[in-house]
């Protein structure tokens, strides 16, 4: 489908004005967590680290996403 509206800052397109708006509300945001691998930020630091765990294959129980990054256990 067609995805007309794009973020002036990413790229990143939508198909509506409203997602679009909703979107936008990352880039002002404080997200002082980053992506050691992609540089995806978020304003969670746990987000962030379950975020990691999908750049690797395994990720073993204890290990972190990258050196000196815990990994929460559940």
């Amino acid at each position: 489908g067609e995805m007309p509206y794009s973020c002036q800052q990413c790229q990143k397109t939508f198909r509506t004005s409203s997602h679009l708006a909703t979107h936008q509300q990352n880039h002002t945001q404080e997200s002082p967590y980053v992506c050691v691998v992609c540089g995806k930020s978020f304003s969670v630091g746990t987000e962030c680290l379950l975020h990691q765990r999908t750049h690797l294959e395994e990720v073993p129980v204890g290990q972190g996403a990258s050196p000196g990054v815990d990994v929460p256990q559940n």
